[in-house]
């Protein structure tokens, strides 16, 4: 039997391969804590710059399965748990998150989205909050969708259920990127290559800092910023890559 979750680690990137074609990746317990435990566990080599989601198949995930969803012995509140702790790890993770969606993504899968990074889209895609129709409450991504969309778009989706177009995901920033597969893939190349480019350190620091200024107030906002830039400025690797910069302008003048 193939594992649920494949990971390749290649040229400085991670990628992670949902790989339950025949269940449209579901997401299952099984899966979630293959996932929890790469996220929590930091399972990634020191080069690595990015990690990258996909889905095999003709789906990049259908959300939380329906056997799991029915099942009240494997339906439990840890179960319920791990999976909000999942899109909590991916969050603040400290590498960049990209998710590659084609097919469509609905339900749960909208929580990985909103807790990626950078979401491309294949523009024949497909989303939906799907959990009202079911007759369910998307309590467990909310939070994390919210900070993604925000209030007004959250409500009309998640309370009509409507299905939603690439387009319309761009434009509510669930996504960041969409085009044909040939485009996404040459977009996500380059996105790569930029992520391989840049400082790790400060990438980190830089995804911690936005994600915690939702919850400081302004007073701590303005004493942590200029902790923060006071700080990295004084690192080799920002030092070496000033320098850089003042050479080449000066080389050009």
């Amino acid at each position: 039997m193939s594992a649920v979750v494949e990971f390749q680690e290649k040229e400085e990137v991670v990628f992670i391969k949902l790989n339950r074609p025949e269940k449209r990746n579901a997401l299952n317990p099984e899966l979630v804590k293959i996932l929890l435990s790469f996220f929590k566990e930091k399972k990634w080599g020191s080069s690595v710059k990015a990690l990258v989601f996909s889905g095999k198949g003709k789906a990049f995930c259908s959300g939380a399965d329906l056997k799991w969803l029915k099942d009240e012995a494997a339906f439990t509140g840890t179960e319920l748990e791990n999976l909000f702790f999942l899109f909590s790890a991916i969050e603040s993770c400290s590498l960049p998150v990209v998710a590659q969606v084609h097919g469509f993504a609905v339900g749960g899968a909208l929580g990985l989205l909103s807790v990626s990074d950078v979401v491309i889209t294949e523009e024949n895609s497909y989303f939906r909050f799907s959990e009202t129709k079911l007759g369910l409450v998307p309590s467990i991504i909310s939070s994390f969708v919210l900070r993604k969309i925000g209030l007004s778009q959250a409500r009309f989706l998640m309370l009509s259920a409507l299905p939603f177009s690439a387009k319309k995901a761009y434009e509510i920033g669930l996504s960041h990127f969409t085009g044909t597969q040939d485009e996404c893939d040459v977009f996500l190349k380059k996105l790569l290559r930029s992520f391989k480019e840049l400082d790790t350190v400060a990438v980190s620091q830089t995804k911690a800092w936005l994600n915690s200024i939702y919850t400081l107030p302004v007073s701590q906002v303005k004493v942590g910023s200029v902790k923060l830039i006071s700080e990295a400025r004084k690192t080799d690797s920002a030092r070496k890559r000033i320098n850089f910069l003042l050479k080449a302008g000066s080389k050009k003048q």
